[in-house]
């Protein structure tokens, strides 16, 4: 094998192993994301953007959301969800929150697990 064939074929392998690690962050990205959706819902800060400064009078402490005082904001798409599991169309709602937030399967199945979960 030639010097040049040789670095080809290298090339052509980091790269393989490069989109593989690619691909795992975008997969952790969209799970971080499903995480902060969730604990803005649970806070009632759904609207807030992650860059306008919040003042919190919480802020630094633990907050429990398992009282049964404290209200969940839930958008209107997350009740559409809501609805159709309690309808028993839970895999109808996974693969609608796919097909609308673009998410993989296992992000999707953790979104409304834990949004079933929440109510």
């Amino acid at each position: 094998m030639e010097p040049a064939e040789l670095i080809a074929t290298l090339a052509v392998f980091l790269s393989c192993i490069l989109l593989l690690i690619v691909m795992k962050v975008k997969r952790q990205i969209k799970e971080i994301q499903l995480e902060l959706d969730l604990i803005r819902n649970q806070t009632g800060r759904a609207d807030s953007s992650p860059y306008s400064p919040v003042s919190d009078p919480n802020q630094g402490q633990a907050v429990s959301f398992n009282t049964p005082s404290q209200k969940i904001n839930v958008t209107a798409f997350d009740e559409q969800l809501l609805f159709m599991v309690q309808q028993g169309q839970k895999i109808a709602a996974i693969k609608k929150l796919r097909e609308v937030k673009d998410m993989d399967l296992k992000s999707a199945k953790l979104y409304v697990d834990k949004l079933e979960e929440q109510m």
